[in-house]
This record gives structure tokens, sequence and C-alpha cells, in this order.
């Protein structure tokens, strides 16, 4: 019998796509966190940081292969900005769905990349976190923090594979994670443009559309 998914810490990053504001957040056992680490930072060309939108296509393909084999899974929340709904309004939504699916799932730990000015995203979880299950969280730079490399890329492949609005509020568990198959990751196809999310990366993100 596999060992059930526990995650403890989870990391962040957001993307806005034209009406959509997505954050995708990504879950890991604290146990792995001392291999990946080093695993993604080596994606890295030149020692310089993955910032996917950025990224060639072979390099986007490569690094979303790499992904598919980690013992990683996440969630991503998206806000529909519709009818005058504002970007600090969609980015405060879909933080607080965010707070509210970590500590169901008693998750410790959430760091978000930081945006200079972090201040109204700590007023929001202070006000919305429940008194338990503990989390605490930061924000930290992106450039130090390989695990908010792997945010990055996801919210960018996930703005261009996820559609729908906030008509409904909704969330599912991944029915695998990203280490199903460690040994033989799913690659990407190949051609001018990254193609579909490696079909065990895809089957482990949850999607959930916040009003």
């Amino acid at each position: 019998m596999s060992r059930r998914f526990r995650p403890t810490d989870a990391f962040v990053d957001e993307s806005i796509r034209g009406q959509r504001y997505l954050m995708d957040c990504v879950l890991i056992e604290a146990r792995h966190l001392a291999d990946v680490r080093p695993a993604v930072a080596a994606l890295g060309i030149d020692g310089t940081r993955v910032h996917f939108n950025n990224e060639s296509n072979r390099q986007k393909t490569r690094v979303l292969s790499t992904i598919a084999s980690m013992p990683l899974r996440a969630i991503v929340t998206i806000c529909y900005r519709d009818h005058g709904v504002t970007e600090y309004r969609a980015r405060a939504d879909c933080l607080t769905a965010l707070v509210t699916e970590l500590q169901q799932r008693a998750v410790g730990r959430l760091v978000i990349e930081s945006r200079q000015d972090d201040h109204e995203d700590e007023l929001l979880i202070r006000r919305v976190r429940a008194n338990g299950p503990q989390l605490v969280f930061e924000h930290r730079l992106g450039v130090g923090e390989p695990l908010l490399w792997v945010a990055d890329a996801l919210t960018g492949r996930s703005a261009r594979t996820t559609g729908g609005g906030c008509k409904s509020t909704s969330s599912s568990t991944p029915s695998s994670n990203f280490g199903r198959n460690a040994q033989n990751p799913v690659p990407l196809p190949s051609g001018r443009q990254p193609g579909p999310l490696p079909r065990a990366l895809a089957r482990s993100i949850s999607s959930m559309h916040v009003v």
C-alpha cells in the first residue's frame, strides 16, 4: 500500500491571463525538500532562475517533464475578473480560498513569492486564517527559492490549459502525484509549442474556481 500524501509546505505564485487571475500552489512533504530544491535549481541555465514565460519552448518542455517526475501536487485557484472585479479583489479571493484549503489539509507552512510590498497579503491572511490547524506564512523572493519556480511554471501552463470563470466554487483531490511516474516521467510532445501537460502532471492539479 502506498504511503498517503501528507503535504507540510506550500509554495505559491500568481499569473494574470486576460480576465483570469490564477494562483498556483505547489504542495510537498518536508521529507522531500532537501532533494527537490537542488533538482529544480539544476534546471536553471547558467545558474539563473527558471522563469517559465521567458524560457524557450525546449526549456519549457524540459522543465515540465522534470516536474512531472517529482513527488509534488498542486492546486490552481482561478478567479475570473468580470463585472468590475479588480486585480486586488481577485488576488484576495484566490488567496482566501488557498488559505482555507491549506488549513483543511493541515499544511503547516505557506510561502508566497514576494511582490516587494506584501502588506495587504499579510493583513488578509491574518484575517481569514482560522485558529487551527496552525499555518505559518512568509514571503520570499523567487530567485532564492526553487519551489517558487515550480509554482511559476505550473501557473504559466495552467493559464493556457484552464478555462471557465467564477461561476461555482469547487475543489477536488488529485488522484495521483507527480512522483507516480518518477521512474518513467511522461515526456511532452515535441513541436514548435509545448504540448499539453504530461498526463501525470495534469492529474495532479486540482482546480478551484472562486467567486
